[in-house]
């Protein structure tokens, strides 16, 4: 060997690897086999620390089964990535969306810029001398895994196990698309919550924008409700309705009505059920203009929190939506904010506005308007964001392909009937799948078996 190390020798030592075919693993041999499926790095740009730590691990992993008289395959590949190369190629073409390009042609941009990204991570790849099957090389968009997504997927249709359905969605306005569950990141924010005048009643919302369609109003059918009048220095009165827990409760009542002067005089007129309320029907001014409301009732109003009464965004909140289906409020499922995050038609004045924009005037509308009993301006929430472009993550109804885990089909291999449920539980308890450590099989269960 050489007193000092010479860097520039490696490439020709790999090349020689290569040429010796002792990288390639043998589907003849009788030795025992060990593989390993690379996770294909994003075709995103380069290597980074991360990967070249998994690379260092998985290659003593290869190696030691190989010098243990092992027949070892470490399979290669890259990831097309899908959101997140379509981010940087926008980026490099200095668009901002993919609808400036027809369909063939941006996926060739795709396609040209993910085999620059390629050849810089596996000639990474094999600066780091790692001992992979280069004939066994696969890429997630190649022809062939192309042809195997699109197989599968007709196979999960013939077995009726994906259907199309209007469904919520996470949407990242900034990525323009849909984000999973497991994408999802969740941060702390700050914003005013409003409490608005709808017609006798009071409905809170951190998201002001959203009251500005025609909606349903619903009470807890149970509960107790006051008909309250107020009646300010000046002498001029209203008739507000509460729930009882509301007006009782010192705390939640101050914030309800902070914006209503503490030297008006408040007087309980009568006090009913909430069922006793369904069926009315009234007109309401909201920041977009007159609309129209009809009272429901169910159980879903959390009495301790609010008024006891609120309105509800179908199409804008997983709750709402789920509470639309149940009670068949079919003619309130409209979009009040569109795909690329601007208001509709059914903001009046804001239509167009982007909807961050939209919340900070429809707030300072109610107010000009006097619609506001009540503010809290230090109000801190959960708000969902898009790991990708970093913006916030809009609940949004949209058709989308569902995978159905849960419905029976008969297995191909086993002739059993079964679900896809069963099948992923089964491959970990009966062992045919090794979790390493075993604790992780915990969180494991968790997730599959809440699907």
């Amino acid at each position: 060997m050489e007193k000092t190390y010479n860097h520039e020798k490696e490439d020709k030592i790999y090349q020689n690897w290569i040429k010796s075919g002792e990288m390639k693993a043998d589907n003849n041999s009788n030795k025992p086999a060990f593989t390993i499926s690379l996770p294909p790095p994003n075709v995103t740009g380069q290597l980074h620390l991360g990967h070249a730590a998994m690379l260092a691990i998985e290659d003593i992993m290869i190696r030691f089964k190989k010098m243990t008289n092992h027949e070892v395959l470490w399979v290669p590949g890259t990831d097309h990535a899908a959101i997140a190369t379509e981010n940087v190629v926008l980026k490099h073409l200095k668009a901002k969306s993919r609808e400036e390009f027809s369909r063939e042609n941006f996926l060739q941009h795709c396609r040209k810029f993910a085999t620059e990204k390629h050849d810089r991570i596996t000639h990474q790849m094999e600066k780091m001398g790692a001992w992979l099957d280069w004939s066994r090389e696969a890429y997630t968009f190649d022809d062939q895994r192309n042809e195997i997504v699109n197989k599968i997927f007709q196979q999960f249709a013939e077995d009726k196990l994906i259907e199309r359905g209007y469904r919520m969605i996470n949407w990242s306005i900034g990525a323009q698309s849909v984000i999973s569950d497991d994408e999802v990141e969740w941060g702390e924010v700050k914003e005013p919550f409003y409490y608005i005048r709808c017609g006798e009643f009071i409905v809170g919302t951190v998201r002001p924008e959203t009251k500005c369609a025609d909606s349903p109003l619903i009470v807890h059918p149970t509960e107790i409700y006051l008909k309250i009048k107020i009646t300010d220095i000046d002498g001029k009165s209203e008739q507000l309705i509460l729930s009882k827990y509301c007006w009782e409760n010192k705390d939640e009542r101050k914030k309800v009505l902070n914006l209503i002067s503490e030297e008006s005089k408040f007087e309980v007129l009568e006090e009913f059920p909430g069922k006793n309320l369904v069926g009315t029907e009234f007109k309401s001014e909201t920041y977009a203009g007159e609309r129209s409301f009809h009272i429901i009732a169910d159980e879903i109003i959390d009495i301790a929190k609010g008024s006891g009464a609120m309105t509800i965004s179908c199409n804008h909140s997983a709750e709402d939506h789920a509470l639309g289906k149940k009670l068949k409020l079919d003619q309130y499922f409209f979009d009040k904010i569109d795909f690329h995050g601007k208001m509709t038609k059914m903001a009046g004045e804001l239509v167009g506005e982007d909807v961050v924009i939209a919340r900070k005037k429809a707030g300072k509308l109610m107010q000009e308007k006097n619609l506001l009993t009540g503010k809290d301006n230090g109000y801190q929430h959960r708000t969902p964001f898009c790991y990708r472009s970093n913006t916030v993550i809009e609940p949004m109804a949209s058709p989308q392909w569902f995978i159905l885990v849960e419905k029976e089909f008969t297995d191909k291999f086993s002739g059993e009937k079964t679900t896809l449920k069963k099948l992923m539980q089964d491959a970990v308890r009966e062992k045919h799948i090794e979790i390493i450590p075993s604790k992780f099989e915990k969180t494991y269960f968790q997730w599959i078996d809440n699907l």
